[in-house]
């Protein structure tokens, strides 16, 4: 009896064991910091527990959760559908968003037209207006910018823009911060009596546009046919007449170039069959459809002699990459670009396509996923988005606690 009475004793003296990893909140955290960052990853957490609710809730946690993932997922797209910005989801369930997610309300009898989309913000022009929305869809903020008086649309139009985060290099690579951040205005206006390009940018820390930058065109009639591109510290566009080759923007030294495009690229093709992209290295390409045969790219290097020149990259078969023969894709155009991902939007007959430039890999978003208007690109929409609610800490807390 002694025996037992000591042994329980001892037994009732030892140290306890260490917690269980999912009854550790600091290790259950940096568990849960490694989840991916979908839209439907919180609350999923969320719902699993109060403990869990309330530690993913923590603004802690929140702000290291965006931290961690530096890079947000791409969401989908933004298309104009008839003068209205319409987002189209590119994930499958339960991360895909309903374009409802994402109102816009507009004005009777104003005229929109949908620039670009980069750093979690939509770039907007009201023609009606003579101004700039800057629309961030995930927190619903607006700001609008009133175009420079001499964008009257008499001497001078606006023709097209850009919006970026104006926080550097650095914070271009954290754009789960970039919501609350400062950001940067290019816009690209044309007057055809002079036969010449201009280019300003607005500061939204200033509240003031710069001064103006201008290169010449080589015809009066020409305007940018698609979005920007953002590659280094320059911003490109293509001219409508591809003939007439690329705007370059330095956001640097704030001024604007023209230069042509390959000599030996087929020109037939109406400019949606073209798209600048991110060449190796990190340097200047362009891509083109070669009728529905071929895809080709070029990158633009520099020789030892200073002198700048494009020098074919690679021929890809397009029945090769997609399976496809040439009577099923039928109609074929480029109708967007991912520069975070090198990534190309292809629509076709039969389905629009997400091609990775450098790999080749390509993934079908099928027929319906996007609209069939071809009028109109599609500029890809990168955020970090819960599919309840929006990513702001107190914003993304009463969602949680509401999972």
């Amino acid at each position: 009896m002694a025996h037992r009475r000591r042994r329980r004793r001892r037994r009732r003296s030892s140290p306890a064991g260490p917690p269980r990893a999912l009854e550790d909140d600091d290790l259950l955290a940096d568990i849960l910091l490694r989840l991916p960052p979908l839209p439907s990853t919180l609350p999923r957490v969320a719902s699993v527990c109060r403990s869990w609710r309330r530690l993913v809730s923590d603004p802690g946690f929140l702000g290291r959760f965006r931290a961690r993932h530096r890079r947000p997922p791409l969401l989908g797209a933004f298309t104009d559908s008839w003068g209205y910005p319409v987002f189209c989801s590119t994930m499958d369930p339960p991360d895909d968003i309903p374009y409802r997610r994402f109102p816009l309300w507009q004005n009777e009898g104003d005229s929109w037209e949908l620039l670009g989309v980069r750093h979690g913000r939509v770039l907007i022009f009201n023609y009606t207006r003579r101004q700039f929305l800057v629309w961030d869809p995930a927190t619903g903020d607006r700001r609008c910018v009133a175009a420079p008086p001499e964008f009257d649309g008499k001497e001078k139009s606006v023709c097209s823009g850009a919006v970026l985060c104006a926080a550097g290099e650095q914070g271009h690579a954290q754009h789960s911060e970039c919501h609350s951040g400062p950001f940067q205005l290019v816009l690209i206006g044309f007057a055809k009596n002079e036969r010449r390009a201009f280019a300003c940018v607005y500061s939204s820390q200033t509240r003031e546009w710069g001064n103006l930058s201008s290169t010449t065109l080589r015809y009066f009639d020409d305007c940018v046919a698609s979005g920007s591109t953002l590659i280094g510290d320059s911003v490109y566009w293509l001219l409508d007449e591809i003939q007439s080759g690329i705007l370059a923007f330095d956001l640097g030294t704030h001024s604007l170039d023209r230069f042509g495009i390959p000599e030996d690229m087929d020109t037939n093709c109406r400019a949606r069959n073209y798209q600048i992209i991110l060449a190796e290295g990190g340097g200047l390409g362009i891509a083109a459809l070669k009728s529905l045969v071929s895809f080709d790219m070029w990158e633009r290097k520099v020789g030892d002699d200073g002198v700048a020149s494009w020098v074919p990259w690679k021929t890809v078969k397009l029945e090769e990459m997609t399976g496809l023969s040439r009577d099923v894709r039928g109609h074929m155009i480029i109708d967007g670009y991912d520069e975070e991902d090198n990534v190309i939007f292809l629509w076709t007959d039969a389905g629009c396509f997400m091609v990775e430039l450098e790999s080749m890999k390509f993934r079908n978003l099928g027929e319906w996923s996007f609209t069939t208007n071809t009028n109109s690109a599609y500029h890809p929409y990168r955020s970090l988005y819960t599919s309840k609610g929006f990513p702001t800490d107190n914003q993304m807390i009463r969602v949680i606690n509401r999972a």
